[in-house]
């Protein structure tokens, strides 16, 4: 059974959620709009499926993670003076797109809560609640 025990050890990403065949574990926001999971131990039959699906228990040991930092910068100079970072991440976004790929982020509402958002997949941008388990 999967087990929170700091905020920091949970991205949200919902796989524990969408992989519990008893749908013993929810996902419930906290007062900043950030979704946890919350298991509810009579239903749950300790399968495990919820910790194998995690991937912050399950890290990737890769070479590619041994660097401390990557710079990458658009070629677009318009596209890098509108950014704060650089721009990197729209020209990335846009070939993600054309090559029919799917987005998501999240962002800020009017009242600074954390709004889910997909893109793609041959559809407009829309906001995301427990997409996961629907897919």
């Amino acid at each position: 059974m999967i087990e929170m025990k700091n905020k920091a050890d949970c991205c949200g990403c919902t796989a524990c959620y969408s992989v519990c065949p008893k749908k013993a574990i929810s996902m419930q926001q906290d007062q900043e709009g950030f979704l946890y999971p919350f298991v509810e131990i009579s239903k749950c039959i300790d399968c495990k499926l919820c910790d194998s699906a995690c991937p912050i228990e399950n890290k990737i040991e890769s070479k590619m993670f041994d660097r401390k930092a990557y710079v990458l910068r658009a070629k677009d100079v318009e596209i890098v003076s509108t950014s704060t970072s650089g721009g990197f991440v729209t020209p990335l976004g846009e070939w993600i797109l054309n090559q029919g790929g799917v987005i998501c982020g999240a962002t800020y509402n009017e009242e600074y809560k954390v709004i889910h958002k997909i893109s793609g997949g041959g559809q407009k941008s829309f906001e995301v609640q427990n997409t996961c388990r629907a897919i």
